[in-house]
């Protein structure tokens, strides 16, 4: 009978974590109609009713099935959290705390309790508490996003800028980029505005304004992704990596002219750099010939491109045909004979 206790309770938490009240409300009193002197369905039946704003059962109602529940099972820990739940909603703080408290002595590993004393803290602004309360939480459940989120609040409340940034930075990487629950739009939403909650903070951060531009460009909202990438690379111009994503992201937009111009930013910063193998330049100076195939000067930047490769007799048809175009081009006849030279050797 445990066994079937704890997973009813796991249904019905699931419900109430899903903001389900309705399907929560429903399984829950089905459930008591088979077993009703369940002190744990009882409370979280009172907790639903709740959060239902009481229509189809009154708050003194509740407050009788809540003394009910707790009279037939003083040492549960679900019925001292729901109990808690119950008096934070009703606002009366040191009754919550209480109950926390005693449900934290039957169950001192269950993150939620904790969660919900943090909360409480909060609220009575014993902030240095509530922060004592929300960094047990998330020892316990690293994954529990609203403690995380609480926490981050708090050290902002205080003033605690570095430590509010660390766990926004956290509550970011903990978010999937997929999840059953959430749309893939849903789930961008979430990851931008935690890293405008950070940029509030610090307006200056690097890593917030380059986490934004990914997430506008995966989304293919590039125009958005070109704002943060200029915030990003007044921060660091000689980041070499930010000017390749620009070009990246022009590539995509397939503008491959302004393209080529941020990858020979990036090139121009380190021109010997291995960086340049992994810049997708030859495509897109092929992308730019396929609308100007008389462009001299892209057919040599291509050929240069090859011959940085040591790709010598792409390089070579490169700079033929620049001459082709242009016989009179020193430029095209001079790089011309360092491929051949360099092939030969």
């Amino acid at each position: 009978m445990a066994m079937e206790i704890q997973e009813i309770s796991k249904i019905a938490e699931n419900f109430i974590k899903q903001k389900n009240f309705e399907g929560a409300l429903s399984f829950l009193k089905k459930t008591l109609e088979k077993d009703p002197t369940n002190a744990e369905i009882m409370i979280m039946l009172g907790f639903v009713h709740s959060q239902l704003n009481f229509k189809e059962m009154s708050s003194e109602e509740v407050a009788k099935l809540s003394k009910k529940a707790l009279d037939l099972n003083k040492k549960s820990p679900l019925v001292m959290k729901y109990l808690g739940n119950l008096n934070f909603n009703r606002k009366e703080y040191d009754k919550a705390i209480r109950c926390y408290s005693k449900a934290i002595d039957l169950d001192p590993n269950n993150a939620e309790i904790w969660f919900g004393m943090g909360r409480t803290y909060h609220e009575k602004n014993k902030m240095n508490k509530a922060i004592e309360s929300y960094n047990k939480a998330v020892e316990l459940d690293p994954n529990l996003i609203d403690a995380w989120n609480s926490l981050a609040s708090t050290y902002e409340l205080k003033n605690d800028d570095t430590n509010a940034i660390n766990i926004y930075k956290k509550i970011i990487s903990l978010i999937p980029d997929s999840t059953e629950d959430s749309t893939e739009e849903e789930v961008y939403d979430k990851k931008i505005e935690y890293y405008r909650n950070i940029l509030s903070i610090d307006p200056y951060s690097l890593d917030a304004w380059e986490g934004l531009a990914v997430i506008y460009e995966a989304n293919k909202e590039f125009e958005k992704a070109l704002v943060c990438y200029e915030k990003a690379t007044e921060l660091a111009p000689y980041d070499i990596d930010l000017w390749i994503n620009v070009g990246n992201l022009y590539a995509a937009k397939k503008e491959y002219e302004t393209a080529i111009e941020f990858y020979e930013k990036a090139i121009n910063l380190a021109p010997d750099h291995a960086i340049r193998k992994k810049i997708p330049l030859i495509k897109s100076y092929k992308k730019v010939l396929e609308v100007q195939p008389d462009n001299v000067n892209m057919w040599i930047n291509m050929g240069y491109a090859y011959e940085y490769r040591k790709q010598y007799d792409e390089a070579l048809n490169c700079y033929e045909k620049a001459l082709q175009l242009d016989p009179n081009n020193a430029l095209a006849r001079y790089k011309w004979m360092e491929a051949h030279e360099e092939k030969i050797n």
